[in-house]
């Protein structure tokens, strides 16, 4: 089994050696792939032929599931790769910087103006709840004022019945 440092290894996989050190951290539990050597205070590590046979075989794997322009790939922390065409991109570039300002501030009006109803209905809700609240104390007095009016019509037909002598007086 052969040993790399990190410059042959980025060599070797073509790509740059803050790749390898990001691979090595992913790795570094393998002791097949990468071992830890000390010199001095410093730790540097080293990896073995298998590393690179592994990380050239994962990039293969990545690249290859971009063989299509209609390939999506979701990654394990939650992320979402995909390729664009140069003529996507741009359309993408324009949207993104251009339109999206615009819109921007176009929901920023239609959010404010949206703030503004709701001050008002909620004004509005307020009003209608104090014109309810005055509408069923109106209607209570009035529904008193009807009883003490029944009741006064009532003793005046119990009066002039027992003035005629139509219904007897009870006093006696």
């Amino acid at each position: 089994m052969n040993w790399f440092n990190t410059n042959d290894a980025a060599e070797a996989l073509k790509i740059t050696p803050t790749r390898v050190r990001q691979l090595i951290k992913k790795h570094r539990s393998n002791k097949e792939l990468v071992k830890a050597t000390k010199k001095g205070t410093r730790t540097t590590y080293i990896v073995s032929d298998k590393f690179i046979e592994v990380c050239q075989t994962n990039r293969t794997t990545f690249t290859d599931k971009f063989k299509n322009d209609d390939d999506v790939l979701k990654l394990p922390n939650g992320r979402i790769v995909t390729s664009f065409s140069e003529d996507e991109y741009n359309h993408l570039d324009k949207v993104i910087f251009e339109e999206h300002p615009k819109i921007l501030a176009e929901y920023q009006k239609v959010k404010k103006e949206l703030e503004e109803i709701e001050v008002r209905f909620k004004d509005h809700i307020a009003d209608l709840r104090n014109e309810r609240n005055y509408l069923r104390k109106s209607l209570d007095n009035q529904q008193e004022q009807f009883s003490k009016l029944l009741q006064a019509v009532q003793q005046r037909n119990l009066i002039e019945a027992t003035e005629k002598g139509i219904k007897p007086n009870n006093d006696d």
